[in-house]
């Protein structure tokens, strides 16, 4: 076996392979790269067991085969090395391979290609064309509303079709919030059916470092994503949940009342008010308080052996509430996921659901929904005093 290769050809690819073999820490198959070439191609090949990932790239070899290797080491190897070409052959015994750039010569042990399972199959048709940078946008908007708690039964990102024709509703829900996207993609309505499609937060993660700003080429086959980036020469595919259909607007309910207190405010100032008060508050979760004076806004925290801070900025405010609570980082993360100069947010109750939105274009079918902090009022008691006779 005799490969050639330029390093600037498969370095992508290669990271990207060794992020994925190398995110479990257990069987040595599943740290391993695969290299299968034949005389023209060569392919990179890497799995966790659920997502499996394929480069693929032109170049000169002799015979065809495969060999597997540490994907890690691999790749921390050609990072280091110049630009330039490589050359790659196995070793008789086919115990390892030899690397050779100019004067540098390397000695790399591989795998029993016997340990190697062939990928599944990519479908040939029904591809839906979408771009990498939307799809990425999609999962950033809503990847900080899905749990890291792998037993936690909402840590998906939803996928459905919206109610309003040839649009998409993308979802996330942790603990009290819930984050929603609708973005209109025609070729995604017809190619999903009336189900629900749940991806696993651990397959986002890769998704974030894989999607470009490229075309790319999606379809859903036998409970399996399959995406294509032709531009890279690059596949991926993972396992995604069907259920029947959830209707998302039971988040929404609340807000179909109305009689709701809105407040209009400049999303920025809002962000720089949260981080200096937060410096008073015990503990980064603290509460920060909201008060309602006609067009002015009132912020407040305390702490502990800190002090106290408050500040007042403009804003626009109609309703009868009077004030609310919220933790003071996450508020700070929800509003940071917006766009907008300005941002609307919607209250039921002191105490119930809240509706944010962002004003600009560049918000458009982004809504968050978070509950404001509720306190319990706290009693004390004296111990009675019960007279008896001695």
């Amino acid at each position: 076996m005799h490969l050639i290769f330029n390093k600037e050809q498969i370095i992508k690819g290669l990271q990207k392979a060794a992020s994925i073999s190398s995110q479990k820490s257990g069987t040595t198959f599943l740290k391993t790269v695969w290299l299968k070439w034949n005389e023209e191609r060569l392919q990179i090949l890497a799995t966790d067991s659920k997502i499996e990932f394929i480069a693929e790239y032109e170049v000169k070899a002799q015979e065809e085969g495969i060999v597997g290797i540490n994907g890690r080491s691999f790749y921390e190897l050609i990072k280091k090395l110049p630009p330039g070409e490589i050359t790659i052959s196995l070793a008789e015994d086919g115990e390892y391979i030899n690397l050779i750039q100019g004067s540098k010569k390397y000695k790399i042990i591989t795998y029993e290609s016997s340990w190697f399972r062939e990928f599944v199959e990519f479908p040939n048709k029904d591809y839906v064309k979408w771009y990498g940078d939307n799809f990425k946008e999609v999962i950033n908007r809503l990847y900080y509303f899905i749990p890291d708690d792998v037993s936690d039964d909402n840590k998906y990102l939803n996928l459905c079709k919206s109610h309003k024709p040839n649009h998409i509703v993308a979802y996330g829900v942790i603990l009290h919030s819930f984050a929603m996207l609708t973005f209109e993609h025609n070729e995604l309505y017809q190619h999903l059916d009336d189900n629900l499609y749940l991806i696993d937060k651990m397959f986002l993660n890769e998704l974030r470092k894989w999607l470009e700003n490229n075309e790319i080429y999606l379809t859903i086959h036998e409970n399996r994503i399959f995406i294509k980036d032709e531009v890279n020469n690059e596949k991926i595919s993972f396992p995604v949940i069907i259920k029947n259909d959830e209707d998302y607007n039971i988040y929404l309910e609340a807000f179909n009342n109305t009689n709701l207190s809105t407040l209009i405010v400049n999303r920025k100032e809002l962000i720089d008010v949260l981080e200096r008060i937060s410096v008073f508050a015990s503990d980064i979760d603290e509460l920060v308080t909201f008060i309602f004076n006609n067009d002015k806004l009132l912020i407040h925290s305390e702490g502990h052996n800190k002090g106290e801070a408050t500040e007042e900025i403009l804003v626009n405010y109609s309703g009868q509430i009077d004030s609310v609570f919220f933790l003071i980082k996450r508020t700070k993360q929800i509003i940071e996921h917006f766009h907008s100069e300005n941002i609307k947010i919607e209250f039921t109750t002191s105490d119930g659901p809240c509706k944010i939105t962002g004003l600009d274009e560049s918000d458009n079918g982004y809504i968050v929904v978070t509950m404001p902090v509720r306190l319990k009022e706290e009693k004390y008691y004296e111990d009675e005093v019960i007279d008896s006779d001695e």
